[in-house]
């Protein structure tokens, strides 16, 4: 099965008063190129997947994937999993009233959750393909 989505939106303020700014992972995604992990709920023990394609858009952090977890697969078709959450090691940020935008960030991993923290973050398109 193969997921696209947004990992992240440009501008929008997430449930942690978190706001990731345009250009936060460019740097980062242009320096490693390697294929970052599709988690279930931030857990690393639970990798259902890979991240194929991660790019700024923009809109905001693109993401496409493929998922391997039949589990997983069932409540994503079901749309009980549809969000998508970020997670990444802060390197520039900056904070005022409450809220802090994200000006450089290392992306750890994608995750697939049922509540994101950021609710635009959403698996948009499945495709119900095999998984290679």
């Amino acid at each position: 099965m193969i997921i696209k989505g947004w990992a992240s939106v440009w501008g929008e303020c997430d449930s942690h008063s978190d706001i990731t700014v345009r250009g936060c992972f460019k740097k980062d995604l242009r320096k490693f190129d390697y294929t970052r992990p599709m988690l279930l709920h931030h857990d690393k023990d639970q990798i259902i997947g890979r991240w194929d394609l991660i790019e700024e858009k923009k809109h905001g952090l693109w993401c496409e994937g493929t998922v391997f977890d039949k589990n997983a697969m069932f409540w994503i078709r079901e749309h009980c999993l549809s969000g998508l959450s970020i997670g990444y090691v802060g390197r520039s940020e900056e904070t005022k009233r409450g809220l802090r935008k994200l000006k450089r960030l290392e992306l750890e991993e994608i995750s697939v959750t049922s509540i994101p923290s950021n609710r635009a973050c959403r698996i948009l398109e499945i495709i119900n393909g095999k998984a290679d």
